[in-house]
């Protein structure tokens, strides 16, 4: 006896499906089942060809389906400096290069264009979602939405001027007003973005800080990129940066900290 087939609206085949999940390991010969905006069954496709009927299907053929990569750390659209300056010690690279580059270029314009192919290039290589801190985030957020890609987006926040903005209080009002337009959004999250120690001062990151506990707002930060910066800080704070931000209360569940790759044992403690 046969049964009628479920409708539904993309069915996709391929050779390998990757669900990436606890009990499944992968799937020869499967197929992805889609309604709406879920995923409603993954499996074989002698255990689902004859259970699902769609309008639209995709024979990816001799592929991998999987779910899409999360890019945790980018400046979407700083992809027009790519080439600019390359293999230099992060000081020499910022200092000299980047920030004099941005106060000469970075607009709204710039920002549109650059973000537009770093979307593109991200959906080319498999990123379907992206956690940014750079400058006019507002643009960046209606770039993304329109791609489909799922974004995680901050205001830079500086305590010196940026292209975007003259103080560090000018971007985190500009985060709040993000956050209010695109709360509860479909593929757009806000979280708070102070650049780093050692762009922003203890007020500033205490002021961060507050905003990201009154909005529930995640924090995504620079933190332990060079060996300068630990030395840096141990001299200004007698503390490395961990230990630093940790002594001000700023570090949590909430908090990304971009990098990370100077730790010494205590630093990973406190991360524990």
């Amino acid at each position: 006896m046969s049964c009628e087939k479920k409708n539904c609206d993309l069915i996709i085949k391929a050779k390998y499906i990757l669900p990436l999940d606890e009990k499944t390991d992968s799937i020869k010969d499967g197929m992805v089942v889609v309604s709406g905006k879920k995923i409603i069954a993954v499996g074989t496709l002698a255990d689902l060809n004859n259970k699902y009927k769609a309008e639209k299907e995709i024979d990816a053929k001799n592929s991998i389906v999987m779910p899409g990569m999360v890019n945790t750390h980018t400046h979407a659209a700083m992809a027009y400096f790519r080439g600019l300056a390359d293999d230099l010690p992060l000081n020499e690279w910022l200092n000299k290069h980047i920030w004099p580059a941005e106060a000469k270029y970075i607009n709204p314009e710039f920002i549109e264009n650059s973000s537009r192919l770093a979307c593109l290039e991200m959906i080319k290589s498999g990123v379907t979602c992206f956690n940014d801190m750079y400058f006019f985030a507002d643009i960046t957020a209606r770039i993304a939405e329109k791609a489909g890609l799922r974004a995680c987006l901050g205001e830079a926040v500086l305590d010196f001027p940026t292209p975007s903005g003259k103080s560090p209080q000018e971007a985190i009002n500009k985060t709040k007003v993000l956050y209010k337009n695109y709360k509860n959004h479909d593929l757009i999250d806000i979280f708070a973005a102070p650049h780093s120690i050692y762009t922003c001062d203890k007020d500033t990151l205490l002021e961060v800080k507050e905003m990201s506990a009154e909005y529930n707002m995640p924090i995504h930060i620079h933190l332990c990129e060079t060996k300068k910066e630990i030395e840096d800080s141990k001299k200004k704070h007698k503390k490395t940066p961990i230990e630093y931000l940790d002594k001000l209360g700023f570090l949590n569940n909430n908090v990304i900290a971009a990098h990370s790759v100077w730790l010494n044992d205590n630093d990973l403690e406190i991360y524990k």
